[in-house]
């Protein structure tokens, strides 16, 4: 761990600041990728860099970003469309230099720093599979302190990454800090304080002070104490965290990454918040994800009740049966709504969760295997 660290950043002060990598995922979302990284560079943190990772993506979200940051393309809000009364201040200035390595070299070769390092990835291997690949390049650099893993589908306060390391660098022991997520279409109620609870028994989550007035929000001790793990749409790892627990699980592919990579972790780190660190999330823009079943997509659904199987089979064993015949009533509640595709998915996962050939948005299939 990182110890000799100041207990407050202070803007400008680059010499003090710990070195922050921020690693943006992206998959055929490049308008919202674009206002992503608006907010971004408006932070007020002396010392970042930006990777953003790019999951094979089968439209024109590359050439569109490249133009974006030559200064060929205005960034596009979507909040005046959507209604949502997020202020949104001046384009940053442009070009943004960029470092467009081969992707399976970026971490290897000693390039000069710059603004925005685009990683390409030779096909679509998941939430997970994505972020190691800025994950390690940070790793690799050398100089990170943290690395901040942010939604791509996020706009982010000007404070927020200060925020978050002051947080951090607050007490040693913190290995992964969360932001407080307010709903972009909702900037007054929350999304997730932080994190989130996980209740191992039927292996689902509630997030904490979901629908809650950021007004209303309890002392960040109080939060701190209910997380089980921090929602990935914001986590600052801390480099302790990276080297002592290693890059996140790939298989799952979507959704329960961060709540393996804590149990992974056990009771070597603290979980921590910070209630200043705001981040507005427009939540699901590439996976479909939804809370209302008419309208998730499949591979949302399938994802989520797989990895459900997943994480009990090697976390809790015990509570495996429950958590079966949950998935198996699942099975019959898709056939009732007229699902079938989706209950024999079901059924196949059932008999063997480890090994599932999941259905990609694009029509095509992936054999997602156990991790090692």
């Amino acid at each position: 761990m990182i110890a000799a660290m100041p207990h407050e950043v202070h803007t400008g002060d680059a010499h003090r600041a710990p070195k922050v990598y921020i690693v943006i995922l992206n998959w055929n979302n490049g308008t919202d990728t674009i206002e992503c990284l608006e907010s971004v560079y408006r932070l007020d943190y002396p010392d970042f860099e930006v990777v953003l990772c790019d999951n094979a993506s089968t439209d024109e979200s590359m050439a569109l970003v490249e133009r974006w940051a030559r200064g060929d393309v205005e960034p596009s809000s979507t909040s005046a469309r959507r209604g949502s009364p997020i202020p949104h201040a001046a384009p940053v200035p442009k070009p943004i230099v960029i470092h467009d390595p081969r992707w399976e070299h970026a971490v290897e070769n000693d390039v000069e720093r710059s603004s925005l390092t685009l990683i390409r990835l030779p096909d679509n291997g998941g939430f997970a599979r994505g972020n190691n690949a800025g994950l390690a390049y940070a790793q690799r650099r050398g100089d990170a302190h943290f690395v901040w893993l942010l939604n791509n589908d996020t706009v982010v306060d000007q404070k927020a990454l200060s925020a978050l390391v002051n947080r951090a660098c607050a007490d040693p022991r913190i290995g992964i800090c969360g932001s407080l997520l307010l709903f972009y279409d909702r900037p007054d109620r929350v999304q997730a304080a932080g994190g989130a609870v996980y209740h191992r028994a039927t292996a689902t989550v509630t997030t904490i002070a979901h629908d809650a007035s950021p007004q209303t929000l309890p002392a960040p001790e109080v939060v701190e104490a209910r997380i089980d793990y921090i929602v990935g749409a914001s986590m600052l790892v801390s480099r302790g965290f990276l080297d002592a627990v290693g890059l996140m699980r790939e298989d799952y592919f979507l959704y329960y990454e961060e709540v393996d990579w804590v149990l992974r972790a056990g009771r070597r780190f603290k979980l921590a918040f910070a209630p200043g660190s705001i981040v507005f999330h427009k939540e699901g823009a590439s996976a479909g994800s939804s809370s209302n079943w008419r309208t998730r997509s499949e591979i949302s659904d399938l994802c989520a009740l797989r990895n459900r199987l997943l994480i009990t089979r090697r976390f809790y064993k015990a509570y495996y049966p429950i958590v079966f015949a949950s998935i198996v009533a699942a099975f019959f509640r898709r056939l009732l709504r007229r699902q079938p595709d989706r209950a024999r998915h079901i059924l196949r996962m059932l008999l063997n969760p480890e090994s599932y050939r999941l259905p990609l948005p694009d029509g095509s299939f992936l054999t997602v295997a156990r991790s090692k």
